[in-house]
């Protein structure tokens, strides 16, 4: 199914030529006909040809062009080919910048491709409720321009963060392709940007004029609304958490290089072993407090998942003092009672789990989950031996009563 829902590139491109090639030869002979016609009926005529049937018939000729172009198999065969044309501009920056893909970026692409068209068609039949086929092949065409761009930089994302985690490639050499696509990105967004303002300060005023007159005397609810809110709300999760995912970074960062020394030459040449995170050799490594080497991106991408070291699993405290070892073993230094209670463990059973994230990002998911509590069990454990005991002491004794 992978293989037969992404048709080969060559094979789209030779049909959308194909098309547009059949398309223009029969509007050209088209136009070819009818200018035909009525070169034969002015040449019949006894008054013959003037200036003004010259300008007759190019306004007669440009008409026909754009009647011709504006038809409903012709316009589509516009649409294709603009298509086609991103496809083949999105190859080529493919193998200018980023190479071959990797599978997960490949994946990536697919998941952002499908999403994007479930969530537009939605909108255009749910929300829009387009009625024109000329307004169709519009919202098509912008569409078409707005996927090319988020592929883009979903591929940009995927490649910069496979290139921050891979030690071999920090030079600033191996970035500057992505620096530069990511330029042009900006560009583009900032340009489309304007256009919007643009066009919204120009005809968009009148709209929310209209709308405004029609406040009081006709209220509905529309389906625009919970689409646009589902999605701003999606928004404003994945903000909040790229925030979070930042501060945590930055705060990596600054305890990376405050708290944490770099390897010495000696102790790189005494272990000459390999970084256990990305498996490659270390010609430069920060040490742990535990003693263990790894390279500066892979500890730091490490760090940002789990507080604890990759060989041993020492916790690593980032917030300042002692370490995991050194404060559980303050802990075992001290009397029973000084130890801190801790509070009874939950058992978590789940009972059904919906993951509405694996249709779509914008849908909920929510989980039934049963508690179950130790210390109810402990105490039942309790009783039944509490009752054995008592049977041992006096034979015949009835528990039931």
């Amino acid at each position: 199914m992978d293989v037969l829902s992404w048709p080969c590139t060559q094979a789209y491109t030779a049909f959308s030529a194909c098309l547009l090639t059949g398309c223009i030869y029969s509007l050209y002979d088209d136009e070819d006909k009818d200018l035909l016609i009525e070169k034969n009926l002015s040449q019949d005529s006894p008054s013959g040809r003037t200036d003004d049937d010259n300008v007759n018939n190019e306004e007669l000729y440009s008409t026909g062009l754009w009647c011709h172009t504006t038809g409903s198999l012709c316009m589509w065969v516009l649409v294709n080919t603009l298509c086609c044309f991103l496809l083949l501009m999105g190859k080529c920056i493919q193998l200018v910048v980023f190479g071959d893909l990797r599978i997960n970026e490949k994946q990536n692409l697919k998941d952002k491709t499908w999403n994007f068209l479930f969530n537009k068609l939605i909108f255009l039949f749910g929300v829009l409720n387009v009625r024109t086929e000329r307004e169709m092949a519009m919202w098509c065409l912008c569409f078409s321009a707005l996927l090319f761009l988020q592929l883009l930089a979903q591929l940009c994302k995927d490649r910069f963060e496979f290139l921050s985690s891979s030690p071999s490639s920090t030079a600033l050499g191996s970035h500057m392709h992505l620096l530069l696509v990511l330029m042009c990105l900006f560009v583009s967004s900032g340009g489309l940007t304007i256009i919007c303002v643009l066009l919204g300060f120009s005809f968009g005023m009148h709209t929310l004029s209209f709308m405004a007159v029609e406040l009081y005397g006709n209220v509905w609810f529309s389906v625009a609304d919970l689409f646009i809110l589902t999605h701003i709300r999606f928004l404003a999760k994945e903000m909040q958490r790229k925030l979070f995912q930042h501060k945590n970074y930055m705060h990596i960062y600054d305890v990376m290089d405050t708290r944490f020394s770099m390897a010495t030459m000696e102790e790189l040449a005494s272990r000459d072993d390999r970084c256990v995170i990305c498996w490659e050799k270390m010609y430069t490594a920060y040490k742990l407090p535990c003693g263990h080497l790894f390279h500066k991106s892979c500890l730091r991408s490490w760090l940002e998942q789990n507080m604890s070291c990759p060989t041993c699993r020492m916790s690593v405290n980032m917030s300042g003092g002692h370490t995991g070892n050194e404060q559980e073993g303050a802990l075992f230094s001290l009397g029973a009672t000084d130890v801190p209670s801790r509070p009874p463990t939950r058992y978590h059973s789940q009972l059904f789990h919906f993951n509405g994230s694996q249709i779509s990002n914008w849908l909920p998911g929510f989980s039934v989950e049963v508690l179950h509590s130790p210390n109810l069990i402990i105490l039942l454990q309790a009783d039944d031996s509490r009752g054995h005991q008592d049977e041992e002491i006096v034979p015949g004794l009835d528990l039931t009563e």
